[in-house]
C-alpha cells in the first residue's frame, strides 16, 4: 500500500518504501525496493518493522541540506507517529527514531520543510470517512519539538 519513492543522490538509485500488511493489519511492516529508474522495475530488498515497531501509513522525507532521509510511520495501532532515520543508502535504519504525537491516532502523514521550519500534516483515523486535517510545526528540527 501507499508506495513512496525518493531519489538517492549518493547511490544514484530510486528507493521505494511501502506498507506491507495482512488482511487483518497485524503484520504492520515496511517494505523497501530500489531501481535505476523512477518507474522501475524495482528490486525488492526486504520488509521489516522499523526499529522493531509497527509501521502502517507512511511517508518519506529527505532533508535537502544534509540529504538525510526519514521514514515517518503510523505506529502502535496508529496511536503514535514514529520518525525513523534511514541509512545513507535509504534502504535500512540507523537506529535513531522518535515517537511523536503520542495518543493522537493519526494516519496519512506528510512532512515538508519551508524556510527552515518543518511542517506535518496528517489525518485522523476514520478509514475512508472524511475528517479535518491535523497539522503541526517544528521550528528547529524534524525531531521536534512539534
Amino acid at each position: 500500500e501507499r508506495p513512496k519513492v525518493v531519489y538517492n543522490s549518493h547511490t544514484n538509485k530510486f528507493v521505494m518504501w511501502l506498507h506491507i500488511d495482512s488482511m487483518d493489519y497485524k503484520r504492520a511492516r515496511s517494505g523497501v525496493a530500489e531501481s535505476d529508474s523512477p518507474v522501475g522495475p524495482f528490486t525488492y530488498i526486504q520488509s521489516f518493522r522499523p526499529n522493531d515497531q509497527m509501521a502502517r501509513d507512511m511517508t518519506l522525507f529527505v532533508d535537502k541540506k544534509s540529504t538525510t532521509a526519514y521514514l515517518i510511520t503510523s505506529s502502535e495501532d496508529n496511536a503514535v507517529m514514529h520518525i525513523n532515520e534511514l541509512t545513507s543508502n535509504y534502504t535500512s535504519f540507523t537506529g535513531k527514531w522518535k515517537p511523536i504525537f503520542q495518543g493522537r491516532y493519526m494516519e496519512a502523514p506528510t512532512i515538508f520543510q519551508r524556510n527552515e521550519k518543518f511542517y506535518f500534516i496528517g489525518s485522523g483515523c476514520t478509514a475512508w470517512k472524511p475528517n479535518a486535517a491535523r497539522s503541526a510545526v517544528s521550528t528547529s528540527s524534524i525531531w521536534g519539538p512539534w
